[in-house]
């Protein structure tokens, strides 16, 4: 078995796009809409206050969770890049 050289890095395999690069602009666009409308909510009520702050927290989540995906694709690429 031959051996690695310490200066070469070990090549992981590409990962799986889960969707294509216009379906993340155009879900990324929906997400700063809907914190647009999530801003512009009128509260008028203790239930109205409730249910924006867990629209809220559930549209941070979302954005959290869509923002790991794009940086650990995004440090593949950036890792995989040709020097």
């Amino acid at each position: 078995m031959a051996k690695r050289r310490a200066s070469e890095p070990e090549r992981q395999p590409h990962p799986n796009l889960l969707v294509t690069r216009t379906e993340a602009a155009e879900k990324i666009r929906a997400q700063i809409e809907k914190g647009h409308e999530l801003g512009n909510i009128n509260i008028h009520s203790h239930e109205s206050l409730d249910k924006a702050r867990a629209d809220k927290t559930r549209w941070v989540v979302n954005n959290l969770r869509f923002q790991v995906t794009l940086s650990r694709i995004m440090l593949f690429l950036i890792a995989d890049a040709p020097e």
